[in-house]
């Protein structure tokens, strides 16, 4: 987005200026016609906004400027130090849209670069609302403690300030480290005041938190790094409705570079605002993606301070000497963008990509850059991160959801076919449903990271069970290799490719068992052409009791053989050793050579990216099964076509000095 030019902006902050000054805000005597007559006009600014040089801000950002004490670095200091903000033209954007979002009964999904303050700036709307928002009920919450309480405790320091230096403080009744509520006891007793309220909450392994509570206003600190986002949210977000009408404003927002455990659901907010009653705006900032909405998106090259040309990396002489920033605030864009760009490439010839890849994440100018997780370098990240970016554009790569039913014949059930139902909420994802009539050959192969019955019955969060379908043509025919126009053309069969996924964590264990036994069946995976992982067996005991083992699940796989020194005790399936995984994750990197493109699922993408041998990655960990599987029938295909041909050569005898044919 483009902001206008703002002049003499120091016109907006004129009671902050006087203050850091003298140190007070009025010289009028507390209790005074003149004292009484100063608070209620800044009150009304506080309230209804202030205009200077034609320009209106809105009461928030007043209040924000003059009232608000943060840490920040003021011009010509080398060090931060507390004082009252300055006026930046992203925060009038900021502030704007808060009054927009109330107005229209909406809700706001942001994305920020790092170092934008907006811990302080969301601070301020908790003493905003504790301080002029009759009978007001305010939260901050985060996945991690330390997240909600640091911006509580801005908000309390805001709250201590309003009460030693104006006319806006208000007493406490109750003064709990995380709960605050103005109030006072009467002399009968009875409680005086206005009632509001201000908390934190704490999210983790708990989404229901919000549960029975109603709010004003709900702050969603760092959902790039809260895990269980979505469900906290969705469980949160009826006590700011009333009916499907916004009546409080929930602020999801993430910064940039800490987006990791989140990242799934906050990009399914944040490039799908509409859907869930968020403010939306064009996405000017990914080429080609103008016509698609987004939430709010604040770039690093917004309030990028400095000079450019004073570091070693700038390379535009022609801009040397250029303010990123000018005394009114205004960014100054383009240059600002070429100092991060300058910085990036100087990273990139240095050879430390990892450096590259890092700055990028943290620093972004768009938010493709910005939803690429920084993960440790195992696959191509910068292929995987591509292929994120593509899958979240365009809306004809997302899968179909539903389930799949045993076929009932005369009453009885067949279980030996299923029938796909569509449903939004299934657990079953699928890209490309099976092609028809296969009664030999099969081309698609499954792997399986189960899960055990012991482990579901746990309350604390631990892993999914997890399958994935990958659907292999080892001659493709009448197919268009450039997988990247596939979406435009679904009489077009994948090949080499994820076709179905299904995590899940049900509360009995056989219910995923069985889904597997169907997605298997659907596929007809009937050489045994899925891998298991088999170091959880009750799902071999499943397919044991349903006497579908020698049907489907593979034996230990022969291209381990030679490899390694791999002695199975259990016949099906593979036990994911050290040696084991470490020659799956060699193919798994050869196949994401040739057929990353050919992933559409968001989920395993971002699993890949940040991959590590110590977290939780249940969809890796069933495609690093599939992956041996795939290799295992290339083994199995090339070993049938070499064929041993024996030479029959005649036999010679000698007669009479010569050598004679027998």
């Amino acid at each position: 987005m483009l902001f206008e030019t703002f002049k003499d902006t120091f016109n907006f902050r004129k009671e902050a200026i006087k203050f850091e000054k003298n140190g007070f805000y009025t010289k009028a005597p507390k209790g005074t016609i003149a004292y009484k007559e100063y608070w209620q006009e800044q009150r009304e600014y506080c309230l209804n906004g202030y205009t200077a040089n034609g320009v209106k801000i809105t009461g928030r950002h007043y209040f924000y400027l003059n009232f608000c004490p943060i840490i920040l670095l003021k011009p010509n200091n080398s060090k931060k130090t507390e004082g009252l903000p300055l006026f930046y033209d992203y925060d009038k954007f900021y502030f704007d849209m808060i009054d927009k979002a109330l107005y229209y009964k909406k809700g706001i999904c942001l994305l920020k670069g790092r170092r934008k303050g907006f811990s302080f700036k969301s601070a301020s709307l908790l003493a905003y609302e504790y301080t002029f928002v009759l009978n007001s009920i305010s939260f901050v919450g985060a996945y991690l403690e330390e997240y909600s309480k640091t911006t509580f405790n801005y908000a309390v320091h805001m709250l201590d300030f309003l009460l030693k230096h104006t006319a806006f403080g208000k007493k406490r009744i109750i003064n709990k480290e995380d709960y605050k509520k103005a109030g006072y006891r009467l002399k009968n007793g009875a409680i005086g005041g206005t009632g509001n309220e201000i908390r934190y909450l704490t999210f983790k392994d708990n989404p229901s938190k919000g549960i029975g509570k109603s709010a004003n206003l709900f702050i969603f600190e760092e959902v790039g790094k809260w895990h269980n986002i979505f469900e906290s949210y969705m469980l949160t977000e009826p006590l700011l409705k009333e009916g499907n009408t916004f009546i409080g404003l929930p602020i999801l927002q993430g910064t940039a570079g800490d987006l990791s455990e989140g990242v799934t659901p906050f990009a399914e907010f944040f490039f799908n605002p509409e859907k869930y009653n968020f403010i939306a705006i064009d996405n000017i900032f990914d080429e080609g993606n103008s016509n698609k909405k987004i939430g709010l998106f604040f770039p690093s090259s917004y309030g990028h301070n400095g000079i450019y040309g004073t570091q070693p990396y700038n390379t535009k002489q022609e801009l040397f000497g250029t303010p990123m920033m000018d005394e009114d605030g205004n960014s100054n864009i383009t240059v600002a963008e070429q100092d991060i760009i300058d910085k990036r490439n100087m990273l990139g010839t240095s050879g430390n990509e990892k450096a590259k890849y890092l700055y990028t994440t943290e620093y972004p100018l768009k938010p493709s850059e910005a939803f690429m997780v920084a993960g440790l370098g195992v696959f191509n990240n910068e292929r995987l991160n591509a292929q994120i970016t593509k899958v979240r554009s365009y809306k004809e790569y997302e899968p179909q959801r539903g389930r799949l039913e045993w076929k009932i014949d005369n009453g009885i059930i067949n279980y030996n076919e299923v029938v796909w139902i569509p449903d939004p909420q299934g657990a079953i994802k699928i890209w490309e449903h099976p092609e028809p009539n296969i009664t030999n050959e099969s081309p698609y192969l499954s792997g399986i990271d189960p899960i055990d019955i012991n482990i579901t019955r746990r309350k604390a969060y631990h892993s999914d069970g997890a399958m994935l379908v990958i659907k292999t043509v080892h001659i493709p025919k009448h197919i268009d290799n450039n997988i990247k126009e596939w979406h435009k053309n679904k009489d077009q069969r994948l090949y080499n490719a994820l076709v179905c996924e299904y995590v899940d964590r049900p509360n009995d264990a056989e219910v995923f068992f069985e889904n597997t036994l169907k997605i298997n069946t659907y596929y007809k995976c009937f050489n045994r052409q899925c891998l298991v992982e088999n170091n959880k067996k009750n799902i071999i005991d499943y397919y044991n009791r349903m006497k579908k083992t020698l049907l489907y699940l593979h034996g230990s796989p022969e291209i381990l053989e030679g490899k390694i020194d791999y002695n199975p005790s259990v016949k099906v399936g593979v036990t994911l050793t050290e040696s084991v995984k470490n020659v799956a994750i060699q193919y798994l990197i050869q196949f994401l050579e040739k057929y990353t493109e050919h992933i559409f699922s968001e989920d395993l993408l971002e699993e890949l990216v940040i991959y590590n041998e110590i977290g939780n990655f249940d969809r890796v960990s069933a495609l690093l099964m599939a992956i041996m599987m795939f290799e295992e029938k290339e083994f199995t295909i090339k070993r049938k076509i070499v064929k041993k041909e024996y030479v029959s050569l005649p036999m010679y005898t000698w007669q009479n000095g010569k050598l004679i044919a027998i």
